[in-house]
């Protein structure tokens, strides 16, 4: 799939009004606002028709096929997966906390962790902060870590997103040493596994590259906007097209 996108200005103008008006975090009064340069009518025509060219192009190839946005939405599956094996869930989850394919269906490590712990599937919003891990003990009595699932549950439930840490009794396992704890748990009491997400990769780290945008102020740095965007990676899988 090929997502094509033009702002509308690149068309007729040599830069954006925001960058006029807005660079570096100026704010002046709309009475004050300019507008941006145009370009002239023969490179406004030539920009035109790099796109038109470009759309000749793919409509030449037999086996490209146009859509619009709302039409996308439709070829794929939805966001909610369907029930699913929590064996094989807990045996996915062991290998990685992660999105996988489980039972012919995509999962995000959030539907991973619901399935592990019995729950009906459903769609939630990931943790709003990473969390920490107080228990300092090797292993949690099976009754004791019975009762932290259960709130894990419950939290779920109400809230609608994976928490940050779950309790163990007065101390706390962060949500990603909980689901590999959880994975690797069997009969009686409970081995403390400390885990590891495996889409951390796929997020960027530079607060500055990742924002540099000509409206926000100098050396503005984005790192807790990037950091809240990988804790949604829980809930991230890819769209598996159906038409």
């Amino acid at each position: 799939m090929i997502s094509i996108y033009y702002h509308p200005t690149e068309f007729v103008t040599t830069e954006f009004w925001d960058g006029v008006n807005f660079r570096h975090g100026a704010n002046p009064e709309r009475p004050e606002w300019a507008k941006p340069k145009l370009r002239t009518r023969d490179d406004s025509e030539r920009t035109y028709g790099v796109l038109r060219s470009f759309v000749q192009h793919m409509k030449q190839r037999p086996d490209v096929r146009f859509v619009t946005a709302r039409e996308l939405a439709g070829m794929y599956d939805g966001p909610a997966a369907g029930p699913v094996d929590r064996r094989a869930a807990v045996e996915r989850l062991r290998q990685g906390i992660g999105f996988a394919e489980v039972g012919g269906q995509m999962l995000s490590a959030a539907e991973l962790l619901m399935a592990a712990l019995g729950m009906t599937l459903r769609v939630v919003d990931g943790p709003t902060g990473a969390g920490k891990t107080t228990y300092t003990k090797t292993a949690i009595p099976a009754a004791a870590f019975g009762r932290t699932r259960t709130e894990t549950v419950a939290f779920v439930e109400r809230f609608g997103r994976l928490p940050n840490e779950v309790f163990v009794g007065p101390d706390t396992l962060s949500l990603v040493d909980f689901a590999a704890t959880l994975a690797a748990a069997g009969e009686g009491d409970v081995t403390v596994v400390r885990g590891k997400t495996a889409f951390d990769g796929q997020f960027s780290t530079d607060g500055k590259k990742s924002f540099n945008w000509v409206i926000h102020p100098e050396g503005f740095d984005g790192s807790a906007l990037l950091e809240l965007g990988r804790l949604q990676g829980w809930t991230l899988k890819p769209a598996r097209m159906t038409k």
